[in-house]
């Protein structure tokens, strides 16, 4: 295995400040609580553009072409996502990383709640889907400034041997949010009758994001700036363009970042998307998927933040390696279980990809903040990562439907996902060993 280097000699926190436990954990919870109302609002959607969007706004296509078109307005989020983070990591760079979490975080609540309120395609017409697009590029846009910082409010203030540690808390409120929003649809959809659910039941997790907005803005209006831009500003080393600068210095970087992450997402948006249309065509019931997918958030949510933790110790690229090996494992399992329509097979087969997934995401956000200096980290950590979402995450579902609708069968989409896992450890390789050089160097990679 490629030897692991230690994390770049990149200013993460200025010298000398040393942040209490209290301080810690508040930039935790307040990086934690916009992470979480994020990725709330993104699986809530995820969820209903597999069982419910294609009978309220494309009644008009058979079901499986109106799932795809399903995906596909899923995926118009994620145009939106490099947009939004070119957008705010200008302006974090420039003007703070705080502010710019308040606005991202009032955005994606807003466009959410007005989600829950649309009215269906009966009702409308061609307009209802026209709107559900438009709000999903406003959240998609405000999605591409959130993550890069919140990550680092909550990196910048960290030791530099307890990143993983704080970090992977952050990194766990993404599966918990898909514990809260896979619980909330499966309480709904068992005490309703189908008809009630399909006409008013599933606006009800739209319109609850409001509340959770509401809450992550109180808290993220009590958390200092991040210590690191502070710094910045006293220093006079704030740069006038950053996007500019990350493209003209830091290209290769997002291209290996490109390359490297959609490893992970693959994994992640096949077993919370796809998977579910498969399970229900295979037999099992949406409450039963639902529950498939509620379990593996549960193991994810408690394994997320163990491997951040351990990649202090271990390694960020070590982990990251071991994660592929694990879901590579997991790949053709999880669908041939996934299609016997046995809810413990299924189960079972989720296993695998939720554990390598956990790896993979536990350490990862602090592998990619560790490549950027201090003065064009929010831009290019968040560059980096939208445009990498943007193909391995929008991508995922249309690529899997497709190869499905046209096959017949789930084996393609295995090879599919084994064929990014490759593309990944190539990535990562080149990553690793160009690290290698500015570990012993003292800069970061360029």
């Amino acid at each position: 295995m490629t030897q692991t280097p230690a994390a770049p000699r990149t200013r993460v926190r200025p010298s000398g400040q040393s942040p209490t436990p209290t301080q810690l954990r508040r930039v935790a919870l307040a990086s934690s609580i916009g992470s979480f109302v994020e990725w709330y609002d993104f699986y809530i959607y995820a969820t209903a553009a597999a069982l419910i969007f294609p009978q309220v706004f494309f009644p008009e296509f058979d079901p499986l072409t109106g799932t795809l078109i399903g995906f596909a307005t899923f995926g118009a989020g994620f145009v939106a996502r490099p947009i939004g983070a070119a957008v705010f990591g200008h302006f974090g760079d420039r003007l703070g990383r705080k502010s710019m979490l308040i606005i991202t975080l009032l955005m994606m609540g807003i466009a959410t709640t007005l989600m829950g309120l649309l009215p269906s395609y009966d009702q409308v017409g061609v307009l209802a889907p026209l709107l559900l697009v438009a709000l999903r590029l406003v959240q998609g846009f405000a999605v591409g400034g959130e993550y890069g910082g919140a990550i680092l409010m909550a990196t910048e203030s960290s030791p530099d041997g307890k990143r993983g540690r704080y970090v992977g808390i952050v990194q766990a409120a993404v599966p918990l949010a898909l514990v809260v929003s896979s619980a909330i649809f499966l309480l709904l959809s068992g005490v309703l009758s189908d008809a009630a659910f399909l006409a008013w039941g599933w606006r009800v997790p739209f319109l609850l994001s409001i509340l959770m907005v509401g809450i992550g803005y109180y808290i993220r209006s009590k958390v200092d700036e991040s210590p690191v831009f502070r710094d910045l500003q006293q220093t006079g080393e704030v740069v006038a363009l950053p996007v500019l600068e990350v493209f003209r210095k830091h290209w290769s970087s997002i291209l290996l970042i490109i390359g490297s992450y959609p490893a992970g997402a693959v994994t992640f948006f096949l077993i919370n998307t796809f998977s579910i249309t498969l399970g229900v065509q295979s037999g099992l019931s949406k409450e039963s998927m639902l529950l498939v997918t509620l379990s593996a958030s549960v193991l994810m949510t408690v394994l997320v933040p163990v491997f951040g933790a351990l990649s202090d110790r271990v390694g960020r690229q070590r982990m990251y390696f071991l994660s592929l090996i694990v879901m590579s494992a997991g790949a053709f399992p999880l669908f041939a279980l996934l299609s016997t329509g046995s809810l413990p097979l299924a189960m079972l087969g989720y296993v695998l990809p939720a554990v390598g997934w956990s790896m993979f995401w536990g350490p990862v956000a602090v592998l990619y903040s560790e490549i950027f200096s201090a003065k064009v980290r929010y831009s290019g950590l968040s560059i980096g990562y939208m445009l990498a979402t943007l193909i391995g995450g929008a991508t995922p579902p249309i690529i899997a439907t497709a190869l499905y609708a046209s096959t017949g069968s789930w084996v393609p989409v295995s090879i599919y996902m084994l064929a990014v896992f490759l593309i990944g450890a190539v990535s990562m390789t080149i990553l690793t060993r160009r690290s290698l050089r500015s570990a012993a160097s003292g800069e970061p990679p360029r």
